[in-house]
């Protein structure tokens, strides 16, 4: 299993939407639902942050080799993605 973790920081005002998405070595993008978010904090300049992270238990998850894991931020002043690797050995 893989427990990773997505931040966004420095955003105003505090409407944010954040998702998973995984893209296997198919090429196909899904969404991924497991996820646990953290509360807002609020900075001294009045932005906010917010985490959110995801245990993956890969062996499940049918990505072949690899793939790539996506954090998705949604926000009205736009929309921001994040992405890593993933690479399964001895799958």
């Amino acid at each position: 299993s893989l427990s990773v973790q997505c931040e966004a920081s420095g955003f105003a005002p505090l409407t944010l939407e954040m998702s998973w998405e995984v893209k296997g070595s198919d090429g196909k993008s899904r969404p991924l639902d497991s996820s646990s978010m953290t509360g807002h904090k609020q900075a001294w300049d009045g932005t906010y942050s917010q985490s959110m992270w995801l245990e993956l238990d890969t062996s499940k998850m049918d990505l072949g080799t690899g793939g790539e894991l996506t954090c998705v931020a949604v926000h009205p002043g736009g929309t921001r993605r994040s992405s890593t690797s993933l690479s399964i050995i001895g799958n």
